[in-house]
């Protein structure tokens, strides 16, 4: 059976993008079509005082300095995943009506592509990022901007752990300054 990789985007995606400059696509499936699949991405700002563990570190400094402060300080948080930091913080991303897309996907690794048009080199702006299927994390760094340096960003993606539908969750956190931006893709709820 082919995997269907069920993508969903919050109607709010659309609406309550806070001065959102990134999108996700999908390559083309074929020569004859000239572009992927495009998806909104919505994203909010958070701050240091989320949590006790970032309150006390200065975030003034440069933004690859800060992604290293944060990858030090984040098992202090009680925190299991970028992915639970932005879902318990991020409000306007995971809440509200949600619609859907289904998208095949065929077997093995695939790409998508990360562009964030604030960031000064590559795709990403510096800080972490995650993907998932389901509740299994496909990818994960703790500098998306060293490790995906491409303008857009080529992410690779292994979808053998999907058998039927899955559903595509992918959280970033841009850490350049003292105001955070956290962009996912929402979810059904």
């Amino acid at each position: 059976m082919v995997p269907l990789l069920l993508l969903c985007l919050g109607m709010l995606a659309l609406t309550m993008r806070v001065d959102c400059s990134a999108i996700m696509t999908f390559p083309a499936e074929s020569a004859d079509q000239v572009t992927g699949l495009s998806m909104p991405v919505c994203s909010t700002s958070i701050k240091p005082c989320v949590n006790s563990a970032f309150r006390e570190l200065t975030w003034t400094r440069d933004a690859c300095y800060n992604a290293d402060i944060f990858a030090e300080a984040f098992p202090s948080t009680g925190l299991a995943s970028l992915r639970q930091l932005v879902d318990e913080t991020a409000s306007t991303c995971g809440s509200g009506s949600s619609s859907s897309e289904v998208i095949v996907m065929g077997s093995g690794p695939q790409e998508v592509y990360w562009n964030d048009d604030k960031a000064a080199e590559g795709g990403f702006e510096h800080g972490p990022c995650e993907l998932w299927l389901d509740d299994v994390i496909v990818f994960q760094s703790n500098n998306c901007a060293v490790a995906f340096p491409t303008s857009p960003a080529v992410c690779a993606v292994d979808y053998s752990s999907c058998s039927g539908y899955c559903v595509l969750r992918f959280y970033a956190l841009a850490l350049t300054g003292v105001e955070w931006q956290a962009f996912s893709t929402t979810t059904l709820q």
